[in-house]
């Protein structure tokens, strides 16, 4: 129906939000995901230290795959949470909450 969804489309889509002047003054905070986290824009500069930089809290979402509540609740899911990351993941947000 409208433009194409691409990686390139979402990172310049990124790099203009965060390069809007005073942004902050409407934007408090950003959840950012291991997708974006992981990119930087054109001069390098990564996503994560361009919202400290413009005074914007940033966090990362951190949900899993969905799991049953528990028996007695057909129905009713959870994600997992922080201490269920593994790997590359739970690296990544180690990593990263230092610059928030």
């Amino acid at each position: 129906m409208g433009p194409e969804n691409t990686l390139e489309k979402c990172r310049k889509f990124r790099v203009i939000l965060l390069a809007t002047e005073d942004l902050s003054k409407n934007v408090g905070g950003m959840i950012l995901s291991k997708e974006s986290a992981e990119k930087n824009c054109l001069s390098g500069t990564m996503f994560t230290e361009m919202l400290p930089n413009n005074r914007i809290v940033s966090g990362m979402n951190v949900d899993g795959k969905l799991h049953s509540f528990y028996e007695g609740a057909p129905g009713e899911e959870i994600t997992a949470s922080m201490g269920r990351l593994r790997g590359g993941r739970a690296a990544l947000l180690q990593a990263w909450l230092p610059l928030v």
